[in-house]
């Protein structure tokens, strides 16, 4: 074995037993510090074994530690406003993509996190994303795109079975109508079935004499509907 390789194989070793043992210290400090120490660490290890490292190297192994992450919003809303949270590493700066445009740019917190308000949500379907920077101009790949649908429409619902204010001789009686596609419907608290295109129908019970039937709609974006009638039960 020549000198050099010799030297090579030392320097291996040496490395194997930096990275071993600050590993172990970083499992002990992670919960403390944070990755910013992390990287730190690495970085000036590197040098002190390899001070001759291409610097490159150096920052890629930085920009592995550098990310953001977006909390799951909601799939829909009634609001033209929505609050978004999530954290970052690494950088100092979110960018908010609202429909793939910068919306704004807002400091993260000390504890790595960020929360704020994404507004001017247009009707139908949004994409919203985060990009994280640094104070240096450098960037982050934008995270996951997340879509999210915004509804004002009124929620439409209708009942056509039993008519208000009618009367009937039978103890069970079928209460039927529409609503939007996707709705959720209860009558009476008690969930009915919703078709695709929005048809619903279940049966219920009634006490002998007026009895008050409240059927309610919710759509995905949390808008509500409900219709309030009165049928009468009188044994034959």
């Amino acid at each position: 074995m020549s000198r050099l390789d010799s030297i090579k194989q030392r320097n291996a070793r040496k490395i194997i037993l930096a990275l071993a043992v600050i590993s172990v210290i970083l499992l002990i400090v992670l919960p403390i510090f944070g990755f910013r120490l992390i990287i730190q660490s690495i970085v000036g290890v590197r040098n002190l074994i390899s001070p001759d490292a291409d610097s490159k190297n150096a920052k890629s192994v930085e920009s592995t530690f550098r990310r953001v992450s977006l909390d799951e919003p909601p799939q829909a809303t009634n609001s033209s406003q929505l609050k978004i949270s999530g954290n970052g590493t690494d950088v100092d700066i979110i960018d908010v993509l609202l429909n793939g445009d910068s919306l704004k740019k807002i400091t993260l917190k000390e504890e790595g996190t960020f929360e704020t308000i994404v507004t001017g949500l247009k009707e139908g379907e949004n994409t919203i994303a985060v990009q994280g920077l640094t104070r240096s101009g450098k960037r982050t790949d934008p995270t996951d795109l997340h879509t999210v649908l915004y509804k004002k429409e009124p929620l439409t619902l209708e009942v056509t079975k039993p008519s208000a204010d009618s009367k009937t001789n039978k103890d069970e009686i079928e209460v039927a109508g529409t609503t939007d596609p996707g709705s959720t419907v209860t009558v009476n608290t008690s969930p009915a079935v919703v078709d695709t295109v929005g048809t619903f129908s279940t049966l219920i019970r009634l006490k002998e004499g007026e009895n008050t039937i409240t059927v309610k709609a919710t759509d995905v974006a949390l808008n509500e509907k409900e219709i309030v009638l009165k049928v009468s039960y009188q044994r034959e």
